[in-house]
């Protein structure tokens, strides 16, 4: 795997920053191999996939516990806005459209 990433370094032009990068793999990958993996390439051995643009990548089964910080991303979103500065129907239009595009942006 890291011959391949070198002849395509080198054929491209481009480069892998290893020590950027982290590796991922298969609960079903021995953790021996992962580890291995992880040294010959430089990179940290992750038990998860990160964020992306702020949301999770998932590799598992949505949860409740997943779903918590998209609740808690739509809580943080109404309690900055000014309640006394705009009126009732501002504030249930901006409500509205604030839980409807946050779940389909994680989506």
């Amino acid at each position: 795997m890291k011959s391949c990433l070198d002849f395509f370094c080198q054929m491209s032009g481009k480069t892998v920053n290893f020590e950027k990068s982290a590796i991922y793999c298969s609960p079903n990958t021995d953790n021996a191999i992962a580890k291995e993996i992880s040294c010959i390439c430089g990179s940290p051995l992750m038990d998860n996939l990160g964020n992306y643009l702020g949301m999770p990548l998932l590799h598992a089964r949505v949860t409740r516990n997943t779903q918590s910080r998209l609740v808690d991303k739509v809580q943080k979103r109404l309690a900055s806005w000014k309640c006394k500065l705009l009126s009732l129907a501002r504030r249930a239009t901006m409500i509205q459209v604030v839980i409807a595009a946050i779940p389909i942006y994680a989506m």
